[in-house]
């Protein structure tokens, strides 16, 4: 029915409207490959009280081969006439029929997506089709051969960059995970050789506590006497350090020993040789020692300390040693004053003394003593016992000397910061030359209440000389 058709009675009908079969007879006999076929006239038959049909709507057709039939509702409804100049069907087809590059089918795919949505679902267009061909209302927009050659190079381009990114990314991936693993199983085994440490530092420390606890207690009767006059053997006889695991190590040691000294002993009173009264100790006396420093952690540092004195008397003497300005103090029979900090600069000072010695020196004697251990960032308080074990052979690298083996035990507490309090053990032993004026070996070994070893580290004589 045109647009314009002044139809009042159902007689006027076939006058002024067009037969939609006979459109679709032309058509048929054109033998068109493609016929489309849209209409947008869904309504109420307005003489339906006296017309011989009672149908609502426009009912389905038949169209030849290659026709796509289209109504702006489905069969059978009815469509809405909209608000604008055209129906709810028509202005959403004029729009989706605009869009270049679009089948036809999915031009009214499109339409009946809009249609229903904006109809809540009350108008649903269809469409009747056999097409057998495609059909664009607007043609795809061409692209340049060339442009589209470099558009599929670029294309070509981005894949390979995003499958090498892929790759790498999955490289780094497998990379992190073998990372964390090799992390995880070091750090496995690691800490199975701090706790193998800490556990022979304890039992170190409980051996030490026992071997001074029997000493104390056995008869002074047993204890062998030293000998009269302590000599060291021959340099060739005497028992080499331990090598360092690589020669390059152990040459950069040897170029640190800058003080070899001659390392003959001073003839000293029998009451010195056995330890019943301090040696005569002389400014000038020099002591070389190979130390070897162990972090608790399988890591072991090796080098050369050099200890003089620097001045002597009655009350004492003072001590100057090679890796620092500060010096050492000490009072006559050994007891030390003060020292540089092992913690950072400064001056740690012992109130009265870290207790070494107390002459006469013998055989089981076992005594204690209380210390503050006063640093320039706290105090610790030091509970100490000292225990003289008995003579004994001992060899270092300048010589075979007997000693008397001095131990001690500490259990020190502190507070490095406010409200954090910190305990340790700390066991130490001198062997004691009286000849030498000095110890020919030192061990120190300090664990706290974690098991975490603090100190751990064994000075051996290397070479001295004697005023």
């Amino acid at each position: 029915i045109p647009a314009n058709a002044d139809i009042k009675y159902e007689d006027e009908i076939e006058d002024q409207s067009v037969d939609v079969s006979l459109v679709l007879g032309k058509m048929e006999s054109a033998k068109a490959r493609i016929n489309l076929v849209i209409l947008d006239a869904c309504r109420n038959n307005p003489f339906a009280r006296g017309s011989r049909s009672a149908q609502q709507g426009l009912a389905a057709m038949e169209a030849p081969i290659g026709s796509l039939i289209a109504y702006a509702t489905s069969p059978g409804q009815v469509a809405s006439d909209g608000l604008g100049k055209n129906g709810l069907y028509t202005q959403h087809l004029v729009r989706e029929i605009e869009r270049p590059g679009l089948k036809v089918e999915d031009v009214f795919k499109r339409v009946r997506a809009a249609v229903r949505q904006a109809s809540n679902g009350r108008q649903v267009p269809w469409e009747n089709t056999s097409l057998e061909g495609d059909f664009y209302f607007r043609q795809p927009e061409r692209t340049d051969p060339a442009a589209g050659a470099q558009e599929a190079r670029r294309q070509q381009q981005a894949e390979i960059e995003r499958a090498v990114a892929e790759a790498l990314s999955r490289s780094r991936e497998e990379a992190d995970r073998e990372r964390k693993r090799l992390e995880a199983a070091f750090a496995e085994k690691l800490e199975t050789e701090r706790e193998a440490m800490r556990r022979e530092a304890r039992d170190r420390i409980a051996a030490a506590e026992k071997a001074a606890q029997a000493a104390a207690a056995r008869p002074a009767a047993d204890f062998p006497a030293p000998a009269p006059a302590p000599v060291p053997a021959p340099a060739a006889a005497a028992a080499p350090a331990e090598p360092a695991a690589d020669p390059a190590q152990e040459a950069v040691l040897l170029s640190m020993a800058a003080d070899v000294l001659d390392s003959k002993l001073k003839p000293v009173p029998d009451a010195v040789a056995r330890a019943l009264e301090p040696p005569p100790r002389q400014a000038g006396d020099r002591w070389v020692f190979l130390r070897e420093i162990r972090d608790g952690e399988a890591l072991t540092r090796r080098n050369y300390l050099t200890q003089s004195i620097t001045a002597a008397d009655a009350n004492g003497y003072e001590l100057e040693a090679s890796d620092s300005d500060i010096p050492l103090r000490f009072d006559r029979e050994g007891n030390l004053y003060s020292m540089p900090s092992p913690t950072g600069p400064g001056t740690l000072v012992f109130d009265p003394v870290d207790p070494r010695f107390r002459f006469p020196l013998k055989p089981g004697d076992s005594w204690t003593a209380n210390s503050r251990e006063v640093f320039p960032q706290f105090v610790k308080q030091a509970d100490n016992r000292v225990t003289v074990l008995g003579w004994e052979s001992v060899t270092v690298p300048a010589g075979t000397f007997q000693a008397l083996k001095v131990s001690k035990v500490s259990n020190k507490a502190w507070s490095p910061f406010p409200g954090q309090s910190l305990t340790s053990k700390r066991l130490t032993h001198w062997w004691y030359v009286p000849a030498l004026r000095n110890f020919a070996r030192y061990e120190a070994l300090e664990v706290d209440q974690r098991g975490q070893v603090l100190v751990d580290q064994t000075w051996e004589l290397d070479s001295f000389k004697l005023n």
